[in-house]
């Protein structure tokens, strides 16, 4: 009989323990139930005020036929989503590239800003205003294109070999210059002027005053044929 008696105290203790559990759950659950009450009445007074704010616009049609053209486009749509990972693949694999390109792009303007590129562009922009200002467009025009005759002469006069004689010529009257001037006659002018070099370059002076001459008196284009006559 005491033994039944121990069996039953343990079964009752058993359900004493079941009953608290449930009770603390139960409890439990009535506080998270308490919360979510509050939360949900916050969130319905958002949403309340959302849908206020987009009656106008918003209309459960057009709800409708959105999800309607997000089902028959399902499959654009994944394909989209692979394509955006693709391309944050990329973006991640040439990152590294791209921080090296940018640092390099960096160092270089650096390198051009302390070799004073920025200052003498900033000069030139300068430069072009000043143009702007005191030229009409179609004297500025002019000008180019009469400095492009001018660097298509330069180019067909400054050959190797002329530059050469130019040099030649220049070392040559420095000298003179400083040299100490000696009395010149006219029979020792005319002594030199027997040179044959001496008559070539006196013939070539003659030819191009001639040709000054007949271009001022008809200008027309001249041909592009230099005068080389040589005084036999």
């Amino acid at each position: 009989m005491s033994e039944e008696i121990q069996v039953l105290n343990k079964k009752i203790d058993f359900l004493t323990e079941q009953v608290v559990s449930v009770t603390s759950r139960l409890k439990a659950f009535d506080e998270l139930k308490e919360d979510m009450a509050l939360f949900a009445n916050d969130a319905f007074s958002e949403i309340v005020n959302f849908l206020a704010d987009v009656d106008f616009h918003f209309r459960s049609e057009d709800l409708i036929a959105l999800i309607k053209k997000m089902l028959r486009n399902i499959k654009n749509i994944s394909r989209l989503m692979t394509q955006l990972e693709s391309i944050t693949d990329l973006a991640e694999d040439l990152s590294p590239l791209v921080k090296e390109i940018f640092t390099d792009l960096v160092e270089k303007f650096e390198q051009l800003e302390k070799d004073g590129l920025f200052n003498s562009l900033e000069s030139l922009m300068s430069g072009m205003k000043r143009l702007h200002a005191n030229f009409t467009p179609e004297e500025i025009e002019r000008m180019g294109d009469n400095h492009v005759r001018l660097l298509k002469l330069s180019n067909r006069l400054a050959t190797p070999q002329n530059l050469e004689k130019l040099e030649h010529i220049s070392a040559e009257i420095e000298k003179m210059y400083f040299k100490k001037r000696e009395k010149v006659s006219f029979f020792k002018l005319f002594k030199k002027a027997r040179n044959p070099e001496v008559l070539r370059s006196i013939d070539l002076v003659f030819d191009i005053a001639a040709i000054i001459s007949r271009q001022n008196n008809n200008p027309k284009p001249i041909n592009n044929t230099t005068v080389n006559k040589e005084v036999k």
